[in-house]
């Protein structure tokens, strides 16, 4: 199911409930609006519950949330903008009977959203703006959904993801300044896929977004083939009336820099506890390896007791790490995970851990 098609769904969901939308307008003349939760129809809620109850939990992310809410305001946080991943963290908040999203930003796909803006262009109304509802749905005591970044724009060389045009954390500095109950900033990601990231980009990275930013296409892509393996791993929630008490000369602007930032580390640490780090390449291992102090000490060694030149003796060292190193190919390495998965559930029962030990 592609964007487009998941798109589609709000249109249907618009024929069983009243609006297919988070934030609606209200019926007086003023602009106003309310929140509420988005509800597909029970077609697509079947085929949601298809696809995404199979996402593996982080055990400490249902509780975690639920300790937030006890005496503050959930902010849900995920990485980067992505509509699959709101449908995901929607299904998976009604399924844990946790806080439910009533508002999220920058989702504006087509012109059926479920967050009203779509709706309010059929009727020639202008869109709520993002800010506003963010408040709005904070002050009534609802939660929210907000994406961090966007993914980059692969024709102009960006691979960290875009920053908003609209900076929806200082607008959270600004409202939690406002009001005594603190809002809790809960980060989570989903990893769609197990493959490491490298540190090479080839022509499919340059096409449709490296594996650490996916584009739309490779998006659904590692969804269809991984959306029974997908993972979704809680980071340590966010408490933004602690910061702000704590650091009362930072201002609205320099606050939201800091609650970023440990935000993404705070993703980008749970992403690599599944990840791994960046896969090198072997050119890289090897230059890595002949820059090394100590290698560098053998050959100049080798270099005087054989009466060579250093560069010799380095392009010897060269060819011979190029026989030892070795080239991971990762299409591989899945193929053999999924052929021998049914036979280790076979002839083992299971693994012990010693965890006192």
């Amino acid at each position: 199911m592609n964007e487009p098609e998941l798109a589609s769904a709000a249109a249907s969901a618009a024929k069983s409930v009243e609006e297919p939308a988070r934030v609606r307008p209200s019926p007086d003349e003023t602009g106003g609006y309310r929140p509420i939760v988005y509800e597909p129809s029970p077609m697509w809620r079947g085929i949601y519950r298809r696809f995404f109850s199979s996402v593996q939990i982080d055990a400490t992310w249902a509780s975690r949330v639920r300790d937030a809410a006890k005496d503050g305001q959930v902010v849900y946080i995920g990485r980067a903008v992505s509509f699959l991943d709101f449908l995901a963290i929607d299904f998976l908040t009604k399924e844990h009977a946790l806080p439910p999203i009533q508002f999220t930003n920058d989702l504006g796909m087509s012109i059926v959203e479920p967050f009203g803006r779509g709706s309010r262009r059929l009727r020639l109304k202008k869109p709520i703006p993002e800010d506003r509802a963010l408040a709005e749905c904070l002050h009534g005591g609802h939660s929210a959904l907000l994406f961090l970044r966007r993914p980059p724009q692969f024709a102009s060389g960006n691979r960290r993801g875009e920053e908003l045009e609209l900076d929806l954390i200082r607008s959270l500095v600004e409202l939690q300044r406002k009001i005594e109950r603190p809002i809790r900033l809960v980060p989570q990601t989903i990893v769609w896929t197990k493959r490491p990231p490298n540190s090479k980009k080839g022509l499919v990275d340059l096409l449709f977004g490296p594996s650490e930013w996916p584009g739309r296409l490779r998006t659904f892509l590692q969804f269809v083939f991984n959306f029974r393996n997908a993972l979704l791993r809680a980071g340590e929630p966010f408490d933004l009336a602690e910061l702000l008490r704590e650091n009362q000369d930072l201002t609205d602007a320099e606050a939201a820099d800091r609650v970023r930032y440990a935000l993404l580390r705070r993703l980008e640490r749970e992403r690599a506890v599944v990840l791994g780090p960046a896969a090198k390449t072997a050119t890289r291992i090897r230059e890595e390896i002949l820059r090394s102090p100590r290698v560098q000490r053998q050959m100049a060694e080798a270099a005087a007791e054989n009466k060579r030149p250093i560069e010799a003796v380095r392009a010897e060292a060269d060819r011979e790490l190029s026989q030892l190193c070795a080239t991971p190919d990762m299409a591989t390495v899945d193929l053999f995970h999924r052929g021998l998965k049914p036979l280790w559930n076979r002839i083992y029962d299971g693994l012990v851990v010693d965890e006192d030990g």
